[in-house]
């Protein structure tokens, strides 16, 4: 496992992530503390789909027919990165 600062992985992301796609794990650190793991995907986790169809069940046992009134979620997320 490979460790680097924050700061490294920001200046050299990209080389950074060459190599956990290589299959190497990666830890982050910052002020000499480790605060995160980046692993690789396994070929399961890159070529799985999800299965929504359970949750149109579940969301028409909450909601029924109504219409949901407020934000659209596309706004929220949309307004939340203007804020950064």
């Amino acid at each position: 496992m490979h460790t680097v600062s924050v700061r490294e992985v920001q200046h050299h992301l990209a080389e950074y992530l060459k190599k956990v796609e290589k299959g190497e794990e990666l830890r982050i650190t910052r002020r000499s503390r480790p605060v995160a793991v980046v692993s690789p995907l396994s070929e399961a986790d890159i070529n799985s789909d999800v299965d929504w169809s359970s949750h149109r069940q579940s969301i028409m046992k909450i909601f029924g027919g109504r219409r949901v009134s407020g934000k659209r979620m596309e706004t929220i997320v949309a307004e939340g990165r203007e804020r950064l």
